[in-house]
């Protein structure tokens, strides 16, 4: 009875009847040895899926690095760490971008043409540095030339392009500073009339109409200076001898007129200066001369009175 219920649990007889409990031992083991074996596999795939990852972002940070980045080295050294990467591709496309307009760039570095600069722009349009570049050398020549031009037109037409440029504060006084010294059909026609009044009075011999017209003491008159109006005066009537019966002048129509800094007066002042041609024609009553062109130079005040008159004779008859 005991036998068998010995037998029938798996346990050794008295007898010598093996057991069951070894098996069951060595079983556990290979189990054991299964389960580490799996668990050292899944350890190191996790590792190196770890490992990539890791690898990635490396990539993946040194990638965004390059954002705008315009130093061709710096592409070359990702290029040199991650050959075979992700972004390998794109980052050497970036890179012969990024040469090519650099090739252009020194092309055109020393360029004098606005227009040069404007045409990277819009063919490399994907570099900050190079714009910032392209925008300041454009604004420098715009203000060359407005300078070149000197007119108000072309100050405002930089100041309309470049308000914030780094010559607006310049081009804006220019610009002023050109309308005030501007001098207008309208008042080179009333110029004109002021030299035309003061000969007229020449001819009629008219003081009140001389004197009108030129200041209290001119600084020069007919190779004299500091001429008062008295000397004026009488210098006009002494070249009307007994044999003059009347004496005519015409200004002619080709007279220059500029805006320049008045003599001798306070900063800012301004003045008239007038480059005219002059025709004389005398009658008389015996032989000399009858005619003469001469070349005269005026200095008019802004009170448009005439301070300075010369008169170089250019030809007679």
């Amino acid at each position: 009875m005991d036998s068998k219920l010995n037998n029938k649990n798996g346990l050794t007889s008295p007898e010598g009847t093996t057991e069951h409990t070894p098996k069951k031992k060595k079983n556990a083991l290979v189990v054991g040895i299964i389960v580490v074996v799996v668990l050292l596999l899944i350890g190191g795939g996790a590792g190196f899926v770890v490992l990539k990852n890791s690898q990635n972002e490396g990539e993946q940070e040194l990638f965004e690095s390059l954002e705008g980045n315009e130093n061709p080295e710096d592409y070359q050294a990702f290029l040199e760490k991650y050959p075979d990467g992700d972004y390998a591709p794109l980052v050497q496309k970036k890179l012969q971008a990024l040469q090519d307009a650099l090739e252009d760039w020194n092309r055109i570095a020393l360029s004098e043409r606005a227009s040069d600069f404007e045409k990277f722009k819009e063919l490399h349009p994907d570099y900050a540095g190079f714009a910032h570049r392209c925008d300041l050398k454009i604004d420098s020549l715009d203000f060359v030339t407005a300078q070149k031009a000197g007119t108000p037109e072309a100050f405002a037409a930089y100041l309309q392009k470049h308000p914030e440029g780094r010559y607006a504060s310049e081009a804006s006084i220019a610009e002023s500073t050109v309308k005030e010294a501007e001098v207008t059909p309208e008042l080179k026609e009333e110029i004109i009339g002021v030299l035309n009044t003061f000969f007229s009075g020449f001819q009629e011999r008219d003081q009140e109409m001389i004197c009108s017209n030129i200041t209290p003491n001119m600084t020069r008159f007919l190779g004299q200076t500091n001429v008062s109006k008295a000397k004026v005066l009488s210098t006009i009537e002494g070249m009307f001898t007994e044999d003059i019966e009347a004496v005519r002048f015409v200004v002619g129509r080709d007279a220059e007129v500029e805006c320049v800094p008045a003599a001798e007066k306070a900063e800012g002042e301004k003045e008239y200066k007038v480059t005219f041609t002059v025709d004389q024609y005398i009658e008389r009553n015996n032989e000399g001369k009858t005619f003469s062109t001469y070349k005269g130079e005026a200095f008019l005040t802004a009170a448009m009175l005439i301070r300075s008159l010369t008169m170089q004779e250019l030809s007679r008859k």
